[in-house]
């Protein structure tokens, strides 16, 4: 039987996705416990809020050590959304600098944007803009150019990431809203937050770790 763990470290946005993946019929645990990490079948980071007590918490609870075995040794799927899609990284430049999981290179800075109307946080609906290439065996597959997801942050990875799904466009400022690089695959905007295109990835991902 699949195992999907939700990590809760203080910050996340847990039942919420949670209910997104019962919507897709698949019951997933919420925990802080090591065991329950080292013995799951899947894992989602969750997170709203600061990148500096986030990876606190997870460093300071043993939570990140077992995290990235799990990903890094055994290949166990990972999905991070929103602020957990930011601990991927090597970084955030986000009160300070601060070191992220370095599960995936690159530094995420604030969002600048050069028009006064497009206010931070960015926080709306917005598009997501696919290449072609990523709409075929990967977690967008027949998710369409252009459709629209619900974002909520003020930080984000700029430009297009070498493992970069799909990037997304606030004014001037263009960024990376999804990422794949072997078992880990990362949004920054919220799936559970953006109605059925948002299930629909999430659907995707589970079958295509056959977890579902």
């Amino acid at each position: 039987m699949n195992k999907i763990v939700i990590i809760d470290y203080g910050l996340g946005n847990l039942y919420s996705i949670s209910n997104a993946f019962r919507s897709l019929k698949i019951e997933c645990s919420i925990t802080d416990k090591v065991e329950d990490i080292k013995n799951c079948s899947a894992i989602i980071l969750p997170g709203v809020g600061s990148f500096n007590a986030a990876i606190k918490s997870l460093e300071s609870t043993g939570l990140a050590r077992v995290i990235k075995d799990a990903v890094l040794k055994r290949k166990v799927p990972l999905l991070g959304i929103c602020l957990g899609f930011q601990l991927l990284f090597e970084k955030s430049l986000e009160h300070g600098s601060n070191n992220g999981l370095k599960l995936l290179s690159g530094v995420i800075s604030k969002i600048k944007t050069k028009q006064n109307k497009f206010k931070i946080p960015h926080t709306q609906w917005n598009k997501l803009i696919i290449s072609s290439d990523n709409k075929k065996h990967t977690p967008l597959k027949e998710i369409s150019d252009n459709e629209m997801v619900y974002f909520v942050h003020s930080f984000a990875l700029e430009g297009k990431h070498i493992n970069s799904l799909c990037t997304t466009k606030y004014g001037s400022y263009d960024f990376t809203s999804g990422v794949l690089k072997d078992n880990i695959f990362g949004l920054q905007f919220h799936p559970e937050k953006s109605g059925d295109v948002g299930l629909k990835i999430l659907d995707n991902w589970l079958k295509i770790n056959n977890l579902k």
